[in-house]
């Protein structure tokens, strides 16, 4: 937007119509007098919308502060209010839903213009930080449309930048986008580089609430610290996608382990468990769910780091698929609220960290079934095949644990991750048990 030049003053006493005109024209401004709101809705109409609208609170007819509200919401007009002192408290409402500022009358002439000339420059300042967003917006664009071409040619990444982002292998690549190991040169350290592609389809108001969540997301956990949750340093988007800039976890996915191991032992599985549910906990009372807890989002660190990653991914798949009553999810993860199609909160993560530690210990999932439709019965029904046959030293806190994670109805299931972080750090405290890495072979 341009800084003010033209103003339209809606003012029904003429004298104080007439004294705000001068001092406004002597300062260089173009003015559009009105005496009501009707007039003032004739002179848009007439001319276009003005740079500024001065906008007195009482006035004849329809009153000040729906003519304001009218100009902000319909026309995107900046509005300031002219105000009585006894009307200060109205205002102040006002200003809180739609105006930039006010004018107590009688006003000073200087005052006057001062406020204005302060509203044109933050006007301005705007127009430049959208003009720069635009041009990085475009930057990242071409960037990612670069890196699709490499991807799909399988050609060698050779000095590809994402961002900043050195580009330097392909870690993975998943319906939402590719992961790729980069390295950031101005603070010398490797980074995972996350895209997420949005879809060329979508109509522009849907991507641009997409990308206001994910960066939703990103900011509040890149506000999270958590030694269990990887971390988030840098987001850049563009109009039909957005890279992520997170923590490189040097070592492997809890799904990889599982495919080398098959299984893991109830010794193993309790610190592991315990340092997603720690990793869940922090996320949750950050006011973040997860929505897609399994396997591949479990990152195991060489230095023994177990680390949780992709928060909030599977919810921006789910709106782009333009399916907000099914979240894109995993079935045999997801709980049955989800599958019914009544969102995902906290405690459909638990019930998702009770499949996961089933698997570890199972070497498969508590509802895999044949077919999809016998996966997503076998979960609405509950039906869990005793761990006892196949884990015959399965402590028997932990068989219940897992039974109270996995329960189908939400408000019998246990919810506070918290509280399952505590019970399982004390059974890794009461056996001294500790997370180790495995071998790879």
């Amino acid at each position: 937007m341009d800084p003010v030049r033209s103003i339209l003053l809606v003012e029904d006493d003429p004298d104080l119509r007439l004294l705000t005109r001068h001092v406004l024209a002597a300062a260089g401004f173009e003015v559009w007098p009105a005496a009501s709101a009707e007039e003032a809705l004739e002179v848009l109409a007439r001319r276009g919308a003005p740079h500024l609208a001065l906008v007195d609170i009482v006035l004849p007819g329809l009153d000040g502060l729906s003519l304001g509200r009218r100009l902000r919401e319909e026309h995107e007009v900046p509005v300031i209010m002219l105000t009585s002192v006894d009307e200060e408290e109205t205002v102040a409402g006002a200003i809180q839903e739609f105006a930039e500022d006010y004018i107590r009358k009688p006003f000073k002439p200087r005052e006057m213009v001062a406020r204005i000339d302060r509203l044109s420059r933050r006007i301005r300042d705007a127009a430049r930080r959208t003009a720069v967003v635009a041009e990085d917006s475009e930057a990242v664009r071409r960037s990612l449309a670069s890196l699709e071409a490499f991807v799909a040619e399988r050609r060698a990444l050779d000095n590809v930048f994402l961002g900043r982002y050195q580009v330097l292998d392909v870690l993975g690549m998943g319906s939402m986008g590719t992961v790729f190991r980069g390295r950031d040169p101005r603070l010398q350290r490797a980074v995972a580089l996350k895209t997420v592609y949005l879809g060329r389809t979508l109509d522009p108001e849907k991507k641009r609430g997409l990308i206001e969540t994910l960066r939703r997301e990103a900011v509040a956990l890149a506000q999270l610290s958590h030694p269990n949750v990887v971390a988030i340093y840098d987001l850049a988007d563009a109009a039909e996608a957005a890279f992520i800039a997170m923590e490189l976890v040097d070592g492997m996915s809890l799904d990889v382990l599982l495919r080398r191991r098959g299984r893991l032992t109830p010794s193993e599985v309790i610190p592991l468990a315990a340092g997603i549910a720690a990793g869940l906990a922090a996320a949750h009372a950050s006011g973040i769910v997860h929505r897609d807890i399994k396997p591949p989002n479990v990152l195991l660190g060489r230095d023994n780091s177990i680390k949780v990653t992709d928060f909030g991914i599977a919810g921006i798949a789910s709106l782009a698929a333009g399916d907000t009553g099914h979240p894109v999810g995993t079935p045999g993860f997801l709980p049955p609220e989800s599958l019914r199609g009544e969102g995902h909160r906290e405690v459909g993560d638990l019930f998702s960290l009770g499949v996961v530690i089933y698997a570890c210990l199972a070497g498969r999932g508590p509802f895999s079934r044949p077919t999809l439709a016998e996966t997503v019965g076998a979960t609405f029904q509950g039906q869990v095949p005793p761990l006892d046959p196949l884990v015959p030293d399965l402590p028997p806190s932990l068989d219940r644990l897992i039974g109270e994670l996995l329960e189908p109805d939400p408000h019998k299931r246990r919810a506070d991750a918290a509280a399952v972080a505590v019970e399982l750090d004390e059974m890794a405290r009461d056996r001294r048990l500790r997370w180790r890495l495995p071998d790879e072979g």
